[in-house]
């Protein structure tokens, strides 16, 4: 009898999975990671959010899972590039004014599993913010681009790491 309870445990450890509480499902051969500079392609955009969104990313990996951040030895590797970075109005109002303006930032990722490359992907996301078009831009823009970085990484970590 005993040796049934103990059937359930062992297939339970010997899965090939690592899993976090954050609903990351990584294979138990992947250790390290490569996280390449981001890349800033976009005709307009804010000084330094090629810095902050590979930083971004990296701390949010680096938070969210076990893995070390590595240049030189690693089974994964995303690398990517900010493709866009627009402000548009979004609601004019009966006298051609704009109410509210549109801040999007667009990014491509390359990912790369050298474990099991069913898993790689290219592949753009996109995330805005509206605001109030009374308001100075030049004030908000750091905390605007703080939200919307946050919002794309989490996004990448889904798409990399989230298998459900």
């Amino acid at each position: 009898m005993k040796k049934f309870l103990y059937i359930p445990l062992i297939l339970i450890l010997s899965s090939c999975g690592f899993y976090t509480f954050s609903g990351a499902s990584i294979n138990a051969d992947i250790k390290n990671i490569k996280i390449g500079y981001f890349i800033n392609e976009a005709e307009n955009f804010k000084a330094n959010l090629d810095r902050d969104i590979t930083q971004k990313l990296t701390d949010f990996i680096i938070e969210q899972t076990d893995l070390s951040v590595n240049s030189n030895n690693y089974e994964i590797e995303i690398n990517g590039k900010i493709i866009s970075y627009d402000i548009s109005p979004i609601s004019i109002s009966s006298n051609d004014f704009a109410n509210q303006n549109r801040l999007s930032i667009s990014v491509n990722v390359d990912f790369k599993n050298y474990i099991n490359e069913k898993e790689n992907y290219n592949q753009n996301f996109t995330r805005y913010v509206d605001y109030k078009s009374d308001q100075n831009l030049e004030e908000i823009e750091s905390e605007l681009t703080d939200q919307i970085l946050e919002e794309i990484c989490v996004d990448i970590f889904n798409k990399t790491f989230v298998n459900w």
